[in-house]
């Protein structure tokens, strides 16, 4: 049992709205609820800053992060010193490469015991290059952060949000990863209190409109596709992201301004509010999770898919999964769309049930306190492997090789 109060810190790059952003958010919340201590350290702020800054300490740096990626201890025992205060950080829990390098540098600088943690919520995070996987001692020069996470941490210092990840990554890496499953945990009371007065036809997605996400440009030509079959739908999208100009412009060159609306940034606080009039949600990841708790029924795309196959409703997706390429069939989003608008009122309330019960897994406060489990599986430790010229050395190939990309451009 983990003495109250225990001082977590969790790392990550941005505190703009994001899955793992929002996460950090509701597993703070929680735990501050429960008398322990919680610190975040981020490089850029954001909106999740302020929503944090209720229950936590907040520390964003953007000259601190960078200099703490390959800084010696001095510094990092300044910064501690300076930002954290006096209490030693029991519990490090890192969501990508760049946040476990970081997360270690400063626990070697503490001195006493703690936990180091790294979890993975992006199929993109922890990976070692191809053509590095095969060679150990080039690994850790090219993806140092990386080959801490899949040779040096402990099996239960890694946490996989479901399955799919997990294989994703022992792909990447070439091989086995043992670690634990821990699913992403929602705030299920802000969600299955939403009052529900769906509007036919009315298709609603959250999220960063940025790589990964790239339902966001095919879901144009299915609202096209789905008019010129005679099923009136609309879309509104809530996000921000680069693809938002590629976005409007396609709109308006098929001439769908009247059909889907970019309806910005909603803040975390007021997500709820964007599935009340949803009569279905596509998308992936917490929101389709959110969406699926309040009774929205949830079509799940798939990250970097650019074709617009689904694996599936969210109450049809294996284990804890919510849009990672799984190994079972698709079916054309379009097509599921098309399915939805032909049933009656009982079937559209069945297939909304169905999504709102597989969504209980999810519920926040039993997975937390499978979190608290979990975190005492992992080990204490003073040190980890950790050599500030590794990180050196990977900077300066990733510049080199950002530059020859740009130049056979």
């Amino acid at each position: 049992m983990l003495p109250v109060p225990t001082h977590f810190c969790f790392l990550c790059r941005s505190l703009e709205t994001g899955g793992v952003q929002t996460l950090i958010s509701r597993m703070s919340s929680w735990l501050a609820g429960k008398g322990h201590l919680v610190t975040v350290i981020s490089e850029i702020g954001g909106p999740m800053q302020h929503t944090l800054g209720r229950f936590a300490n907040v520390v964003i740096s953007q000259t601190s992060y960078g200099k703490l990626c390959g800084s010696d201890v001095s510094f990092a025992r300044a910064f501690l010193k300076r930002f954290v205060g006096k209490a030693p950080i029991d519990v490090f829990y890192s969501v990508s490469d760049d946040s476990l390098w970081v997360a270690s540098g400063l626990l070697n600088a503490q001195g006493t015991p703690a936990r180091c943690l790294a979890a993975v919520y992006g199929p993109s995070d922890f990976g070692i290059g191809e053509f590095f996987s095969w060679l150990p001692g080039a690994s850790q020069l090219t993806y140092p952060e990386s080959f801490l996470f899949a040779k040096v941490l402990h099996p239960s210092s890694r946490v996989f949000m479901n399955s799919a990840m997990q294989r994703q990554q022992e792909i990447k890496n070439r091989c086995e990863l043992e670690g634990r499953i821990w699913p992403l945990p929602v705030d299920d009371e802000r969600f299955t209190r939403t009052i529900r007065q769906p509007e036919t036809g009315l298709i609603v997605s959250v999220g960063r409109l940025a790589q990964m996400k790239e339902y966001n440009l095919w879901m144009i030509d299915i609202v096209k596709e789905l008019l010129d079959a005679g099923v009136a739908v609309r879309w509104e999208v809530f996000g921000e992201g680069p693809y938002k100009e590629t976005m409007a412009q396609r709109i308006k060159d098929r001439g769908l301004q009247a059909h889907i609306s970019l309806r910005g940034e909603i803040s975390y606080d007021r997500l709820p509010e964007a599935f009340e009039r949803a009569w279905v949600f596509v998308g992936m990841g917490t929101a389709l999770i959110e969406a699926g708790m309040a009774g929205v029924p949830a079509i799940s795309a798939t990250v970097y898919d650019e074709s617009g196959y689904s694996h599936g409703f969210l109450h049809e997706l294996p284990e804890y999964s919510c849009g990672e390429p799984l190994n079972q069939p698709v079916r054309r989003v379009r097509d599921m769309l098309q399915n939805v608008a032909s049933m009656n009122e009982q079937e559209y309330s069945l297939l909304a049930a169905a999504g709102r019960q597989h969504a209980k897994q999810f519920a926040l406060e039993t997975l937390m306190s499978l979190y608290l489990d979990l975190i005492e599986t992992a080990p204490l430790v003073v040190r980890i492997w950790r050599p500030n010229w590794c990180y050196a050395c990977a900077s300066k190939y990733r510049a080199a090789r950002d530059l020859w990309k740009s130049i056979r451009r």
